[in-house]
């Protein structure tokens, strides 16, 4: 039995942006729960400073990408959550995108307190939930806590040994360039992922590969996956 932890979004210093799939506008700033922004292209168009927090409607589905293109600091991360009341918000890759929500060379961003999956009945390649990417530069900072990542469904034939096998993951946080870091082969630095459920998967649970410093993987649950749970490589 593992006591259900629930992250709070409450906090940071800079803007809050609301998301509602039922009643808000991509006309609309965002600024406020009755100004909210409507769809995943409106996010993926917000220009985010640290300290800002996106936060979905509980109860709420959307269907497609997010990707979040800017950093936070190590004092005021940029946060992605939820608001209201009910189940949490789902983002739905629908098996047409390789990440439901794309990290790509950016630090210090939370993801926390979604639902998230990406499934389709027939696919043609490889599929994760969540990807944290060093392409560059060195990041860091990523947190990933209290999502329920599930029914992650794409290709699982690539031989063990191979890049892919080892970067095919729900969760993944994977290298595709070599990066420095204080003259170290260090793609990523200061990485929590916690508390979170990963389940139904037709690859890896949780993956990281490359060249990392400080990375905690804790209190999560992954079942019925057909890779491993958990895969650290380098």
């Amino acid at each position: 039995f593992r006591k259900s932890v629930v992250f709070v979004d409450y906090g940071a210093a800079g803007n809050i942006y609301y998301v509602d799939a039922i009643n808000g506008n991509d006309k609309n700033d965002g600024l406020s729960e009755s100004r909210a922004i409507l769809s995943l292209n409106a996010v993926n168009r917000l220009s985010l400073k640290p300290g800002d927090r996106v936060l979905f409607k509980r109860g709420c589905v959307w269907n497609g990408e997010l990707i979040i293109k800017n950093s936070g600091t190590k004092q005021n991360p940029i946060i992605i959550g939820m608001y209201g009341e009910g189940s949490k918000p789902m983002l739905n890759g629908c098996g047409e995108v390789m990440s439901t929500v794309l990290l790509s060379d950016v630090s210090y961003v939370t993801v926390r307190n979604l639902d998230l999956t990406n499934y389709r009945s027939s696919v043609s390649d490889f599929r994760t939930c969540i990807s944290a990417v060093s392409r560059k530069k060195t990041v860091q900072g990523i947190k990933i806590q209290n999502n329920y990542v599930h029914s992650v469904k794409g290709l699982f034939d690539c031989p063990s040994g191979s890049a892919n096998f080892y970067t095919f993951g729900a969760i993944s946080v994977k290298s595709e360039k070599s990066a420095v870091w204080n003259g170290e082969d260090i793609n990523f630095q200061d990485i929590i992922i916690e508390n979170n459920r990963v389940e139904r998967v037709s690859g890896n649970g949780i993956t990281a590969y490359g060249g990392v410093r400080n990375l905690s993987i804790k209190n999560n649950i992954v079942n019925n996956v057909r890779g491993d749970g958990i895969i650290l490589a380098q």
